[in-house]
């Protein structure tokens, strides 16, 4: 990636202003039971100029100077490559080869390849050279046929194995039953395919970890209170293992490399939830229905992503709100958001509060201790920066 003229007085200037409404200051942070992520900024990267608008970006591949943007419902993506600013369409909707007609998550294989996953009903997968030269399509036809599809937030992560195999692994969940419905937590959360990439052929497809796995989401099932709106997974692999971390749930569950169980271990939160829940046979009107499960989502930690680097476990989630002040479904009340991080090898957790024109369920870990957090430069701006900083942790009783 080219050199960049460094913004870093802007960026402070952002998070100055922000930090007067919530703060961001060790001395909010130190009464929590986390200690601080202090964020030194590095560099803001504009994501689009002014004539192009994409509904969702994608940029786990910023530092290869690649991030991808996604128009819906015109169903296409683009490159916007931040070396030249230039936006390099790659696909248009349609049934035919390399085409699309459905939400899509791409991703960068580690051979170059650009892989974008369909999803939904017949989820796929669509295959292109790192010149964006479609290659093939590939369909899941064993997790088509389980009912249990890719959903619209799903979480995709891919990985090369130790025999040079790509193993793509993304959240699913039942087209048959819903999230109230008891049978929906018989079956698996997390689809994997393992691809050759020298022919593309998929070697392998299976589904992992069932609901009823999970003892505190039985317990809830038997307690009848849901306190999740969706109950899928986030997922990272590290050291050969897998850390899991289901809403609205303070644990993070770890499994080996064949998804049995080892351990479990809390997480202490910068806010505390409202442990607000709804039965799960909850059945009002469906105005009523739609503010209840707001309710859900935004009074309780609701962790939106999770990402493993360099020893360290960081997730997001929304600071909550009083279920008593959300008025409708639309509202979130302006929270901020809080990004977490925990040690894998001690479990000791630190986290930062930010400002409210970030994103916390956007962001990416870079090396050498550095994260890339998507947002504006002001409530009312349009544009959209990935910001750069340099992430430090210090603890709660350092002076």
């Amino acid at each position: 990636m080219k050199e960049r003229i460094f913004l870093v007085i802007a960026v402070m200037l952002v998070l100055s202003s922000c930090n007067r409404s919530r703060e961001i200051a060790s001395q909010d942070i130190s009464l929590a039971t986390p200690g601080q992520i202090l964020l030194e900024p590095l560099d803001t990267i504009p994501l689009f100029n002014d004539t192009t608008s994409f509904t969702f970006f994608f940029y786990r591949n910023v530092e290869q100077g690649k991030v991808f943007g996604y128009n819906y419902p015109l169903l296409d993506v683009s490159e916007i490559n931040l070396d030249s600013e230039e936006i390099i369409p790659i696909t248009t909707s349609g049934s035919g080869p390399g085409q699309i007609n459905h939400i899509v998550e791409p991703t960068l294989a580690s051979n170059g390849d650009l892989y974008i996953l369909e999803k939904f009903n017949v989820s796929k997968l669509h295959i292109f050279d790192s010149a964006y030269n479609y290659k093939k399509t590939v369909q899941f036809d064993s997790i088509n046929k389980s009912h249990f599809p890719i959903p619209f937030q799903t979480f995709l992560q891919v990985f090369k194995t130790e025999d040079g195999m790509h193993k793509l692994l993304f959240s699913i969940n039942s087209v048959i039953f819903d999230r109230d419905n008891h049978q929906s937590y018989d079956g698996p959360t997390i689809g994997e395919v393992i691809l050759n990439p020298e022919n593309n052929e998929i070697v392998q497809e299976s589904m992992h970890l069932p609901l009823k796995e999970v003892p505190e989401i039985m317990n809830a099932i038997k307690q009848d209170k849901r306190s999740w709106q969706t109950i899928a997974p986030t997922f990272s692999l590290y050291n050969n293992f897998y850390y899991v971390i289901f809403p609205s749930l303070p644990y993070v569950y770890k499994y080996d490399m064949n998804w049995q169980f080892k351990e479990k271990f809390d997480i202490s939160y910068l806010e505390k939830g409202y442990d607000f829940s709804l039965p799960f046979k909850f059945n009002n009107n469906d105005e009523k229905r739609l503010t209840e499960d707001s309710k859900v989502l935004l009074s309780n930690n609701t962790i939106k992503c999770s990402y493993a680097k360099e020893g360290n476990l960081f997730f997001s989630y929304k600071k909550p709100v009083d279920p008593e002040m959300i008025e409708n479904s639309f509202n979130d009340n302006g929270s901020a958001d809080i990004i977490q991080a925990i040690k894998l090898n001690d479990q000791k957790q630190y986290a930062t509060l930010l400002p409210e024109t970030f994103y916390g369920d956007k962001f990416v870990l870079l090396d050498d201790n550095k994260i890339a957090v998507m947002g504006r430069k002001s409530i009312d701006g349009e544009d959209y920066y990935l910001f750069v900083f340099k992430y430090k942790f210090v603890d709660r009783n350092s002076s």
